[in-house]
């Protein structure tokens, strides 16, 4: 009875809303609330509301149905119906899918808690494209690399430059990734055209470089680098995949991949050799992506992702699409990835299919150049592209995102939400933005 009159007075508000603007259009479509937030769930139970509600009036209905059942001052929510967010009326979402039979069907209502907009934080201007960006899940460090050959140290929290340093210059610096920070240094690494990649330890109490390792081994711009606990890995033009000690090696240590490979001190620098070499795709090696200690994606412009077992050092599978692939995140066996076209798509690691997409994301006018998902939070995910814009995604929607971050005024290079609270872009407008996410 409660329901009952909950959903009688909504009606009445709806009815009321839409009367003085338009004829009140009688048609009901069946729903069915569900949500993945146990303390806001309502009983799944098929209700009948107007064609005219839209996704204010769902809240209001929402709102009444949970603050009868004693939950107090419940928020906004966002709605999915038929994998898309929910923008407009119900009439009017239907009426753009006219395959779509609303006469007997009762519809899934899927919705989660509502977060603002992102805002723009900072953007920070560089004097060249800045090809990649990296943070630590705290925010308390981030790094971007440009064109002009340098890498550059950023507080988040304090929105400062901490440290630019020569890493690959005149050469441009293609890849920089964060590998572990603790209270008294961190440690990094970055690749670039020269053909090397570097990796660095770094105080940050006297905010200085202390040791460097120069890792020698690629033919070609090395464009990608990504590490778990016990390795670091490469990928380059030269169509390799490299993998590497992730630990900052001193002089006088023993170099395990090749013991008769003398490291030599250059200044205050020691070169290093690659531990394992992965041979088989057939164009550049663009992105990397660590599943788990012993299994490493590795996404090409020979249009396939392969996914490498490091106990046997071989491939064991992989997925092949219809465009180069530009970049990959890994999330529970969901591996995003941006490609040669307008679309990102989510792939399943563990399908025996190699050609199945699970979901494409279509909303992006240009190529979508690099994609992350949000470390701590299930479904969301950023994408960025040529048309200059950040997207943000539900990946439960597969045409609409939630917002765009608009700011860019040339092309997306790159994305990373490691953080919840910062997505960071950086683009050929030698600009580095961060937004903050406003997510809960």
């Amino acid at each position: 009875m409660k329901i009952n009159k909950v959903i009688n007075n909504i009606i009445v508000i709806v009815d009321s809303h839409f009367s003085t603007h338009v004829p009140v259009n009688p048609m009901k479509i069946q729903v069915r609330f569900d949500t993945e937030e146990p303390k806001y769930a309502v009983p799944s139970t098929e209700l009948s509301v107007p064609a005219s509600i839209d996704p204010k009036g769902l809240n209001n209905l929402l709102r009444g149905l949970l603050e009868e059942s004693g939950t107090e001052d419940p928020p906004d929510f966002s709605f999915i119906i038929l994998n898309d967010l929910l923008k407009e009326s119900l009439e009017s979402f239907f009426a753009s899918r006219e395959s779509v039979s609303i006469s007997e069907a009762v519809f899934e209502v899927r919705y989660s808690s509502k977060f603002s907009p992102p805002s723009p934080r900072s953007s920070s201007n560089h004097d060249d494209w800045v090809s990649s960006v990296s943070a630590s899940p705290d925010g308390e460090l981030a790094l971007s690399a440009c064109y002009d050959g340098t890498v550059s140290l950023w507080d988040l929290e304090k929105d400062e430059r901490l440290l630019t340093i020569p890493a690959h210059g005149p050469q441009p610096a293609k890849s920089v990734h964060l590998i572990s920070l603790e209270k008294e240094t961190a440690v990094f690494a970055s690749s670039g055209q020269d053909q090397t990649l570097r990796l660095y330890e770094y105080n940050r109490t006297a905010n200085e470089i202390t040791r460097v390792n120069i890792g020698k081994g690629h033919e070609r711009s090395v464009d990608t680098l990504t590490s778990s606990r016990q390795h670091m890995a490469s990928g380059s033009f030269d169509t390799l995949v490299k993998l590497w000690s992730p630990s900052i090696q001193s002089e006088g240590q023993e170099d395990e991949a090749d013991t008769a490979a003398k490291k030599r001190k250059t200044s205050s620098s020691i070169s290093v050799a690659p531990l394992l070499t992965l041979a088989g795709h057939k164009e550049a090696v663009s992105s990397l992506a660590f599943a788990s200690e012993d299994t490493l994606l590795s996404a090409s412009w020979d249009h396939t992702i392969k996914l490498w077992d490091l106990s046997i050092s071989g491939m064991k599978s992989e997925l092949v699409g219809n465009k180069s692939f530009f970049d990959i995140s890994f999330k529970d066996n969901n591996v995003l990835a941006a490609s040669a076209d307008r679309f990102a798509r989510i792939y399943d690691a563990r399908s025996k299919a190699s050609s199945i997409v699970s979901s494409t994301f279509t909303s992006h006018s240009g190529w979508v150049t690099s994609v992350d998902w949000c470390r701590d939070r299930d479904y969301f995910f950023v994408s960025g592209s040529h048309d200059k814009v950040v997207k943000m995604w539900d990946s439960r929607s597969f045409k609409t995102p939630l917002y765009d971050l608009s700011g860019h005024s040339e092309r997306v290079l790159a994305v990373n939400w490691a953080n919840r609270k910062f997505v960071i872009s950086g683009g050929a407008d030698n600009d580095m933005k961060v937004f903050l996410s406003n997510i809960m």
